[in-house]
């Protein structure tokens, strides 16, 4: 009995020498890469030209690449790195997509009434000088702002402003906050989502 359980053994062990069991090392997680598009490392932000379409352009930052669309009516201009009219832009190569309507690029400026003057008999009315209001020696309380639970219970791709800059906004990924800056000559529009000519953003000054 005790031969026989020795070459059942023998059988097992040559095989199993035979046809070894593979292993893997395949993980169920993925390693993240920079963008080889985008300059890494660096925290600086760059932009660069969409070559699919005049009016987009790409924002890198952190090895991440993010495209981001210019205020309808508005193209990307390479060269100042800004939105702008199409009338101060030149696309070259890039396609000029068509806008859906009209698109005005001049400024729309209206002139007030007229007011009609009146004759009056009354009196003019004497004017005092009102005593100074009191001046207060209490300093300002200053407020200090930190993006680092803005994104919380903020699904992923939600925009949200900069409560102390214009031309700031964040963008949540998986929950963090990532810093984007709208290019020169343009502030972050709340209402759009986009980057946007200052007329058209309703942004306080104590914002700048």
């Amino acid at each position: 009995m005790e031969s026989f359980v020795y070459v059942i053994f023998a059988l097992c062990l040559t095989t199993c020498l035979a046809n070894p069991t593979a292993t893997t090392s395949d993980s169920p997680f993925t390693t993240w890469a920079p963008d080889p598009f985008c300059p890494y490392p660096s925290d600086e932000i760059f932009f660069y030209s969409d070559p699919d379409d005049c009016s987009k352009y790409i924002e890198c930052y952190e090895g991440v690449k993010y495209v981001r669309n210019c205020a309808r009516g508005l193209l990307w201009d390479e060269e100042n790195l800004a939105c702008d009219y199409p009338r101060n832009v030149d696309c070259k190569s890039r396609p000029n997509p068509t806008p859906d309507g009209p698109v005005s690029t001049e400024p729309v400026t209206t002139e007030a009434p007229a007011s009609e003057t009146s004759a009056t008999t009354e009196a003019p009315e004497v004017s005092t000088t009102p005593a100074p209001l009191p001046t207060s020696t209490e300093e300002p309380v200053v407020t200090t702002f930190s993006p680092a639970h803005i994104c919380d219970n903020q699904a992923d791709g939600s925009y949200l402003a900069d409560p102390t800059d214009c031309k700031r906004f964040y963008e949540c990924v998986s929950g963090e906050a990532v810093p984007g800056t709208c290019p020169t000559g343009t502030e972050w529009n709340e209402k759009i989502l986009n980057c946007d000519r200052p007329q058209n953003v309703d942004c306080p000054s104590t914002r700048f």
